[in-house]
């Protein structure tokens, strides 16, 4: 996946969608992909 955003706002799960592929973002592909949330948790956390 080239562009990623993960969603911090108040939804109760984590949300990760390929933004290239899904521009409308109505495919969650956090649980599939939980290396890439992990990367980006770290990230927002610094």
């Amino acid at each position: 996946m080239k562009n990623k955003k993960i969603a911090t706002g108040l939804a109760p799960v984590e949300q990760l969608y390929d933004l290239q592929k899904d521009p409308g973002e109505t495919h969650n592909l956090a649980s599939q992909h939980p290396e890439i949330i992990k990367t980006l948790k770290a990230e927002l956390k610094n």
